[in-house]
């Protein structure tokens, strides 16, 4: 019997997979085999008992057809983060495809198998049957087995494709399969896959139903040193990025969709800047700057999401006057079609993947320098103090009319918003105060910054030949967009009064 703690990142190929281009890339063939490709084909089959008590007591069995051989395989539930899978894994050998709980016997697991079956018959609940090419490679002082599946998942008379890559770690560092998983997706279109294919033949089965995938967290008591906590907490925002990235592949015209995206990516850079201090300046400096790349290039659709939004509340506000199908609205959704289409290609080209990957092989490395073994909330008080104390003096003199510096300023304060909000051992009255008003400032502040960048879309859209409905729609939409910017205008002063109140009450606890 084995037994294994498997840790494997699953990736799940967008479109089609061309596993030849991947077989003969230079940087495959550049990499230090252990062995020769393999090939397989694979039959799983999976069972339960009729009321499903191996999948309540968290347990998945199934018999397998590997290399000529039978095999019983049980999983427990483990964890998935961001398409990293982390569960312990039971092997014995089987007599054929029949299920037989008895092979365990004797083994703290098979107690565990026939306590959850009692005296109920297994039955099957669906299978997979995929072919599977394995290349064995040394990687950063490490084992990895790239596995490529390519089949089918069958339920019934239901069937969906398995097009993924499977990166187990043979034996070395979490990081090198993470770092691995980045290379690949130079040269394949990947994003991580979250779901096991036991969980996605359930859902074929219509066992269980999909939710959507929750925010990866991470609870700190405070007391971890702060490299053990900064590691946990950007790896919990790169998962999250990943989420959200795949919520807006699904869900491309749903503005809701872009603007989490870009949530995601700023609360990466933030604590990226928050961890800074114990990590190489170059690298982070790097790490920045692409996820800052990514971060702009989503700034055009989502300045189009406003317009539009704005748009819809003029024409359903009781004042508006329709004289048809109006052509600005025409305008603004073919110019977000395109510009959703740019960005729906680069996302699936599995260029942010790559990025995405690359950042968290290196998180996953241990990269801390020397400071990183004192406590996460004595870092952080040190840390955010010293950021509030050159917010504050730099709002002495800021000139709120100046649109360049008030945004800086206020991507400061997001910074220190993000990073508030992560720290789970933060939860205090004084905290919680200093995030709503920073967000009731920010949002002001953003008002302005909208106002500025949509005014400028809207001058791109009119033309010489424009219709004068056109022009009559953007002076209209442009004078709404001025007056909240006007209200907004005059709102800073209280607002950051209290901001600043807050902000200097936080640092005296």
């Amino acid at each position: 019997m084995s037994v294994l703690l498997e840790t494997e990142l699953k990736l799940r190929v967008i479109g089609s997979g061309d596993w030849e281009k991947l077989v003969r890339s230079e940087r495959l063939q550049g990499l230090d085999r252990a062995g020769d490709w393999q090939e397989d084909l694979l039959e799983a089959r999976y069972f339960d008992t009729a009321d499903y008590r191996l999948r309540k007591a968290g347990l998945a069995y199934r018999v397998r057809r590997e290399q000529g051989q039978w095999m019983a395989t049980v999983k427990l539930n483990g964890s998935s983060t961001g398409g990293l899978h982390q569960r312990q894994e039971h092997n014995m050998a089987a007599a054929n495809e029949t299920p037989d709980l008895s092979v365990f016997t004797g083994l703290e697991i098979g107690e565990l198998l026939r306590k959850s079956v009692g005296e109920e018959s297994l039955i099957p609940v669906f299978t997979t049957r995929f072919c599977r090419r394995t290349l064995l490679v040394n990687w950063q002082d490490s084992q990895v087995e790239i596995a490529l599946d390519q089949g089918q998942i069958l339920a019934g008379a239901d069937s969906e494709p398995i097009l993924e890559i499977e990166l187990e770690l043979k034996q070395g560092a979490t990081a090198a399969v993470l770092s691995l998983g980045a290379e690949l997706a130079e040269i394949l279109p990947l994003t991580v896959e979250p779901k096991s294919k036991y969980y996605r033949g359930l859902l074929l089965a219509g066992l269980i139903e999909e939710e959507p995938v929750p925010d990866a967290l991470c609870l700190l008591s405070g007391a971890e040193p702060a490299g053990q906590a900064l590691e946990q907490l950007l790896s919990a925002a790169v998962s999250n990025v990943f989420g959200s990235q795949q919520a807006f592949l699904d869900n491309q015209q749903q503005p809701k969709a872009l603007r989490q995206l870009r949530i995601k990516l700023r609360r990466l850079r933030a604590l990226l800047s928050f961890a800074s201090p114990f990590l190489a300046a170059e690298e982070t400096a790097v790490s920045k700057q692409e996820l800052r790349s990514w971060g702009r290039s989503l700034g055009s659709l989502r300045d189009l999401d406003v317009l539009a939004g704005h748009w819809h509340k003029i024409l359903t506000s009781p004042f508006a006057v329709r004289d048809g199908k109006s052509r600005l609205e025409e305008q603004l959704a073919a110019l977000r079609l395109q510009q959703e289409e740019t960005v729906g290609a680069c996302l699936t080209a599995g260029k942010l993947t790559a990025v995405l990957l690359r950042l968290w092989g290196w998180i996953a490395n241990h990269p801390w320098q020397v400071g990183a073994a004192r406590s996460i909330e004595s870092y952080a008080g040190y840390r955010l103090e010293k950021w509030l104390e050159d917010l504050l003096e730099t709002g002495k003199a800021l000139d709120w009319n100046d649109r360049r510096e008030s945004h800086q300023f206020r991507i400061r304060m997001k910074k220190i918003r993000y990073v508030l909000e992560s720290l789970s051992f933060m939860d205090s009255g004084r905290t919680s105060r200093l995030v709503r008003r920073f967000k009731a400032f920010q949002d002001c502040l953003g008002i302005l910054m909208d106002y500025e960048a949509c005014s400028q879309q809207l001058h791109l859209i009119l033309k010489p030949a424009s219709a004068k409905a056109v022009y009559r729609d953007v002076g209209l939409l442009n004078g709404w967009l001025a007056r909240d910017a006007t209200a907004a205008q005059t709102a800073i002063p209280a607002l950051w009064r209290k901001a600043g109140r807050s902000a200097r009450r936080w640092r005296k606890d």
